[in-house]
């Protein structure tokens, strides 16, 4: 899991993209595509920089410091996103 303030949102096709810091490097957290988080009620002005989120995932095998969020938490709100 990794707990952070977002620095950098990117809203776009083919997946939202969020940066993290994360035990002092730079993350990048690959979400679901923009219209399935949408649907499950995370709109693009809830995810700025400067909110603190909560999300759980798998580490990419590939690319270093890349997580595949499987859900994501602001505040007391979770979104499950696959």
């Amino acid at each position: 899991m990794i707990e952070s303030a977002v620095t950098r949102v990117a809203w776009q096709n083919p997946h939202v993209q969020i940066g993290v810091t994360h035990d002092g490097a730079a993350w990048e957290l690959v979400l679901a595509p923009p219209f399935r988080m949408n649907a499950r009620g995370l709109e693009p002005d809830m995810l700025k920089v400067g909110t603190m989120v909560r999300a759980e995932g798998y580490v990419s095998t590939r690319t270093d410091r890349e997580m595949r969020a499987e859900r994501i938490a602001l505040g007391d709100r979770s979104f499950e996103l696959r």
